[in-house]
């Protein structure tokens, strides 16, 4: 993905790329990872066409290469967004998972 700044929001559609199926899926796992960060922060990861909430999904320090597997739901588009809350180059990759299906109480 390259360099993001402060603030900046990157809207990256999943469904239908990188063999996640185009349709069916509900969220997909992502390893995420601030390469070489120049200042410490926090990057946020959450569903395409929502605001971003307030939480973390990947705090880092300044030149520590830090990953994590984040497990997010889709948007509407079939995307995530990823919110930088500082300046760190950011790397990801997806796997789709399968639909959640909830069980009723017996």
């Amino acid at each position: 993905l390259g360099r993001l700044r402060g603030g900046q929001r990157v809207d990256l559609v999943i469904a239908g790329r990188g063999g996640v199926p185009a349709s069916g899926v509900d969220a997909v796992m992502l390893n995420v990872a601030a390469l070489r960060p120049t200042a410490g922060g926090f990057l946020t990861v959450c569903p395409t066409g929502m605001a971003v909430p307030e939480v973390s999904n990947l705090n880092y320090d300044v030149g520590r290469n830090v990953p994590n597997l984040v497990v997010c739901k889709l948007g509407p588009d079939g995307g995530v967004s990823l919110v930088a809350h500082t300046l760190a180059p950011l790397r990801s990759s997806s796997t789709s998972l399968p639909p959640v299906r909830r069980r009723r109480p017996s």
